[in-house]
């Protein structure tokens, strides 16, 4: 038995899906103080959206935000400045 069949045996019998794996990262990084949302809450046409659809793979709110805090010496906080970030992230 090959390496990769042996591990997914092992992964299947323990009954482990990606379920139990994202709910423990989220669990995990709640723990750190990140501030976690779940997907059915998140998804496009939802008042919490964040993107207008599954196809946009960039949170580009967020993104620009953590650029402003974190370039403040930049002026304008950074404001304006994202020629590094792709027209499309599809």
């Amino acid at each position: 038995m090959d390496l990769n069949s042996d591990l997914s045996n092992r992964l299947n019998s323990m009954s482990l899906n990606e379920s139990i794996v994202g709910d423990a990262a989220l669990g995990w990084f709640g723990e750190l103080g990140y501030a976690v949302g779940h997907g059915p809450q998140l998804a496009p046409g939802e008042p919490a959206a964040e993107r207008d659809s599954f196809g946009e793979v960039v949170l580009v709110g967020r993104l620009h935000e953590a650029i402003r805090r974190l370039t403040p010496a930049i002026p304008g906080g950074g404001e304006g400045n994202y020629s590094a970030i792709p027209k499309s992230s599809n």
